[in-house]
């Protein structure tokens, strides 16, 4: 059994794209009845946690998983992590901010996809084109790229697009009051 993954890259910042991940993962945990986890590839800490309002909820978060390389059991995260509306979520520690290393990511992305379900990835465009991207984009079979509407929003996904890889990549236009991209 293997997990869908979505990844959901922001091309630039203020566009939302932590929300329409948390959004995505929502709909497809209600939708799906299967697993589904929202993963944090943010370096800062506690972005997800602050966002959904789970940061003093108890559960596993980077932090607690630093040591976690190699091959990582799926079971070895069931009921370890942060619950948020039908979703397990994993974020950075709000106290313990820093980026796991590449091989972390890789080793708990990879035992999260063997689970099963879907596995939906909040991605800053920072990391893209990082050995934490790298590490997970192999098993991304869709990517939605949020920009803004707007030139540089625009711009920022072109400059994006080229270091996502081969997966099927979606563009989603957030539009941001006053800002256009002319016909």
């Amino acid at each position: 059994m293997t997990a869908h993954v979505i990844a959901v890259v922001g091309a630039a910042g203020g566009v939302g794209t932590s929300t329409v991940a948390a959004l995505v993962a929502r709909r497809r945990a209600r939708t799906d009845g299967a697993p589904c986890v929202l993963v944090d590839l943010a370096s800062a800490g506690g972005t997800l946690d602050v966002l959904l309002g789970v940061e003093e909820v108890p559960g596993a978060r980077w932090s607690h998983l630093h040591r976690a390389r190699g091959s990582v059991a799926p079971d070895d995260l069931d009921d370890r992590l942060v619950g948020w509306e039908g979703v397990e979520v994993l974020s950075a520690d709000r106290a313990e901010a820093g980026r796991p290393a590449p091989d972390v990511v890789g080793s708990v992305v990879a035992a999260l996809v063997r689970r099963g379900g879907t596995v939906v990835l909040d991605v800053p465009s920072a990391v893209v084109g990082t050995d934490r991207w790298d590490a997970v984009v192999g098993a991304v079979g869709c990517v939605l790229l949020s920009t803004g509407q707007d030139v540089l929003g625009v711009a920022a996904a072109a400059d994006v697009r080229p270091r996502l890889g081969g997966a099927d990549v979606r563009l989603l236009l957030r539009g941001r009051r006053g800002a256009q991209v002319a016909p």
